[in-house]
């Protein structure tokens, strides 16, 4: 069993945590708890933290998700299908869906971290994606050049003093306007549609200056803390539609309200209540294994 990133803990060196081993069989593994991370003074990661946020979109998301599992599902109204079933797999069906959009996300990551360490050695790299369309490789090409971006660090891990890690997707140096300095990139997919904007989530810019500062803590390069915040929004539906924002940062205000909402996190409130429910269902795993 593998383990959800949406809920990852980090060493104090900064190593990801993924999985820990069933207690009753030790060949199994499951996704780490609060629990573990005590036990073993593992941290939070930045989008663990995160978690404490309203998320209204995502959620009327799933739930969408979830009413057309479960009008369409076959069996609905058959005598002889258990109703406990019948909740359990149009359960299953909804989180298809989002482990299928999961899996594809992380398909073009893979290739969008690998087209830009190509351009660290090549002006012109020859790349060929396996799943990006061509045009949207021509894009992210563009995008780089738009401002200028010289990749240096990928998928650099880190753990911050302060008790939270993570692993941001690119660091590098970039030229915008007047700005010429460090840049923190992070790639995010989108089933966008046609004719409507691209979403950017105002949480994308907390997660952002998290990882800076995060990085300027760990590898001890201070200017890396005021890095321009980049997010980039990739088109897994339309072909070659790529966007990005540079988020206002003003006196390093989205750092604040970052290290707010972690010691929330930190709080009863939020070890006791929002992952308890993970607790419970990975307990149940265990004993199920």
């Amino acid at each position: 069993m593998t383990s959800s990133i949406a809920n990852r803990f980090y060493d104090q060196s900064g190593k990801s945590q993924y999985e820990v081993k069933c207690k009753g069989n030790p060949r199994k593994l499951r996704k780490p708890t609060i629990r573990d991370a005590r036990e073993h003074g593992w941290i939070p990661s930045v989008t663990t933290v995160l978690k404490m946020l309203s998320k209204p979109s995502l959620e009327y998301w799933k739930t969408q998700q979830l009413l057309e599992s479960a009008l369409t599902h076959p069996f609905i109204g058959h005598p002889n299908y258990k109703v406990d079933d019948l909740v359990q797999d149009i359960i299953f069906e909804a989180g298809h869906v989002s482990r299928t959009a999961m899996d594809l996300g992380t398909e073009y990551h893979d290739e969008i971290e690998a087209l830009m360490r190509c351009f660290q050695h090549s002006k012109r790299p020859n790349f060929k994606p396996f799943v990006m369309p061509e045009e949207t490789v021509t894009a992210l090409t563009q995008f780089k050049l738009d401002i200028g971006l010289k990749p240096i660090y990928f998928e650099e891990p880190f753990a911050h003093t302060l008790g939270f890690g993570g692993r941001c997707d690119l660091i590098g140096k970039c030229e915008i306007g007047d700005y010429s300095g460090w840049c923190i990139i992070d790639w995010k997919t989108q089933g966008t549609k046609a004719g409507r904007k691209a979403n950017f989530w105002e949480d994308w810019s907390l997660q952002l200056s998290a990882y800076a500062h995060g990085v300027a803590d760990h590898i001890g390069v201070e200017d890396i803390a005021s890095a321009k915040l980049i997010s980039v929004v990739v088109s897994t539906k339309e072909v070659g539609r790529v966007e990005w924002k540079v988020w206002d940062n003003e006196e390093d205000h989205r750092w604040e309200l970052f290290k707010n909402v972690l010691e929330l996190w930190k709080s009863p409130l939020g070890t006791n209540t929002d992952l308890s429910f993970e607790r419970k269902r990975d307990d149940e795993e265990e004993n199920n294994n």
